[in-house]
């Protein structure tokens, strides 16, 4: 691969125009390709810097404190990619409500999984509904949680969890046919 050969480039390129937003982030992305976490962080810090409505930089940095559960740093970058592009980026719905639920804030984390499902009409992120599922399975809302988890299973059906996934909705199933009782109509 041209990776160390770009990278070379990248650099001459910030060394000579500092404020270059959009060169710092391709240096970003080119360390990232080379796994060098610590320097496409660094360079997606000066992109970030050279222009803070750069919406890419915000992404990337959002996914590498992912990979490396910064789970702060994680909110922090979501919220950031939210608040500069509310309807583009539904991923980053997501990593806010992982950071979220990570950092004990479950009321947030609910609030930015149902935001990301409704800017994500065509199911770009099938994760929003797993995770949604599964957080309304734990607060045992087992009947809400069915539609999301019906949803992920259908976009995601030989996903490596499919079974489990097909188990938590036999159980939910199960759950809120026990809580409907005996006399409710199935479905």
């Amino acid at each position: 691969t041209k990776w160390p050969e770009a990278e070379i480039l990248f650099r001459r390129a910030v060394s000579d125009y500092p404020k270059y937003a959009i060169c710092w982030e391709a240096l970003g992305r080119t360390l990232e390709v080379e796994e060098r976490t610590v320097d496409a962080e660094k360079a997606y810090g000066e992109a970030v810097q050279a222009d803070p409505r750069f919406v890419t930089p915000h992404l990337r940095l959002m996914v590498l404190y992912g990979r490396g559960q910064r789970w702060s740093d994680v909110a922090k970058s979501a919220a950031t990619v939210i608040q500069l592009d509310p309807s583009s980026y539904p991923i980053a719905y997501y990593f806010s409500a992982l950071a979220n639920l990570n950092l004990k804030r479950a009321d947030e984390a609910e609030k930015n999984l149902k935001a990301g499902l409704k800017v994500d009409p065509k199911g770009t992120v099938p994760r929003l509904n797993h995770l949604l599922g599964t957080f309304l399975m734990q607060r045992k809302a087992y009947g809400e949680a069915l539609p999301y988890l019906r949803a992920y299973l259908q976009s995601q059906p030989t996903s490596t969890d499919a079974d489990a996934v097909q188990g938590a909705i036999a159980y939910a199933e199960k759950m809120t046919a026990a809580k409907a009782g005996p006399d409710a109509p199935e479905h």
